[in-house]
């Protein structure tokens, strides 16, 4: 049977994949969701931001988790969820809805990853994307939606972690540094560095006749 209880620092959460199938074993996080959401109540970072992104979050495991946080806490504040994911998207909205989460308080914005936010953002949680250029194309427009005091976490899992992601956030956002693993699991944090220039290499345009579009 799959596991469906999500036990976190702020209280359990009820998480299913998208869509649901009833002989699915995959539970909808794994151990860097955990010590995404173990860090952000350790280091009491709810409580402290108000303009969020999430970013890659697979199944809703951290956009849930932080509008449960917010709620309970009472702690108004602007999220936007940024996916390439349908299945991701649907699996977010279905997972707040299961956990009868009231977002009255909240602002929460799914934007697809073409899309430009427009906050200034105190926070920025992600989940490390397996493409490392769709990585480094996203951070490289967030640049313009943070300073020095955005707080930037993330998390993977070790086996999908290379050093070379880590020289790629460093030369694109910002000094970036993990945690010692756990469960086979890393925290990943970088630090906003206004004097890099990143490339934006990862940008191509293609013109598409046939049906008169630009893609």
């Amino acid at each position: 049977m799959t596991e469906t209880e999500f036990k976190t620092p702020f209280g359990s959460l009820m998480l299913q994949r998208f869509p649901a199938r009833s002989n699915d074993t995959l539970r909808a996080w794994d151990a860097a969701d955990e010590l995404i959401v173990s860090y952000l109540h350790e280091q009491e970072l709810i409580k402290g931001h108000r303009r969020v992104l999430v970013f890659n979050d697979q199944f809703g495991a951290l956009t849930t988790a932080i509008c449960h946080a917010a709620i309970a806490g009472s702690c108004p504040m602007n999220i936007d969820v940024m996916t390439d994911s349908y299945i991701s998207k649907m699996a977010i909205t279905e997972n707040i809805e299961r956990n009868n989460l009231d977002l009255s308080q909240l602002s929460l914005t799914i934007l697809d990853s073409l899309s430009s936010p427009t906050l200034q953002y105190d926070l920025i949680v992600y989940k490390l994307p397996r493409n490392h250029t769709y990585l480094a194309d996203v951070m490289s427009r967030l640049r313009d939606f943070v300073d020095g005091n955005t707080t930037i976490v993330g998390g993977a899992m070790v086996k999908y972690l290379p050093a070379t992601v880590l020289s790629l956030l460093s030369n694109t956002i910002g000094e970036t540094t993990t945690s010692l693993a756990a469960k086979k699991a890393r925290l990943v944090f970088s630090s906003f560095d206004g004097s890099l220039t990143p490339s934006t290499q990862y940008q191509t345009t293609y013109r598409v006749n046939e049906i008169d579009a630009e893609l």
